[in-house]
């Protein structure tokens, strides 16, 4: 049982309100100044971890250890989704953003939530987050930079850099990829790591319910 009090922002500091946050299997709102408050809640384990939604912004939410009896704060970061790519669904193409990001998307690659395959336009948004980037560490999803190994371990990684993808109709219905077809992602990383850089590294998705990377 946790009492988890904080804020939500996007990436300039400005307060978000009606944010959905959701602690365990308790859902509330932030105010008009971004202010949330979780009273008294359950969580499993030692880590607690709130996610955060608001229409028009990528999901994310920041975890941390606690201890029974706790009381906590933290802040949560939001980016806006900017105007997005657009590209035909049945052909697909390449997005190449300012930032040097790339992202392949092979022909009738896209389907929507029920599995169909789309052939309407899509709109693609990209967020690319540098580790050079003096605001990494408070807009890094999940706060706590907890990945999950394969039996289940949990550890703590900086990696590489971020990129925040969102792949939608023109009504902002969410689509994915066809089951065994892959996009191909390419991202820069930061001039800090080129001289430690692997010549290869492992992609790592993130949990939005758990998370976890």
């Amino acid at each position: 049982i946790v009492k988890i009090a904080g804020r939500v922002v996007d990436e300039n500091q400005t307060p978000l309100q009606f944010c959905n946050l959701k602690l365990g299997a308790t859902t509330i709102t932030s105010d008009v100044n971004g202010v949330f408050y979780f009273n008294d809640v359950s969580v499993n384990g030692s880590r607690a971890y709130v996610s955060a939604t608001k229409n028009g912004y990528y999901s994310s939410g920041r975890g941390i250890m606690v201890k029974n009896g706790g009381a906590y704060s933290l802040e949560i970061c939001l980016h806006k989704k900017i105007t997005p790519y657009t590209l035909n669904g049945t052909s697909g193409g390449v997005v190449t953003t300012t930032n040097g990001c790339i992202i392949e998307f092979p022909a009738g690659c896209f389907v929507t939530q029920s599995g169909q395959p789309f052939s309407g336009m899509v709109n693609v948004y990209v967020k690319y987050l540098s580790t050079d980037d003096d605001k990494f560490a408070l807009q890094y999803p999940g706060g706590d930079m907890a990945f999950k190994s394969s039996n289940g371990e949990l550890f703590s990684s900086l990696g590489f850099g971020i990129m925040g993808l969102s792949i939608e109709d023109q009504s902002g219905g969410s689509l994915n990829l066809a089951t065994g077809i892959n996009a191909t992602i390419k991202f820069p990383i930061s001039s800090s790591q080129l001289g430690t850089a692997p010549i290869s590294t492992l992609l790592m998705n993130y949990n939005e319910v758990l998370g976890v990377w």
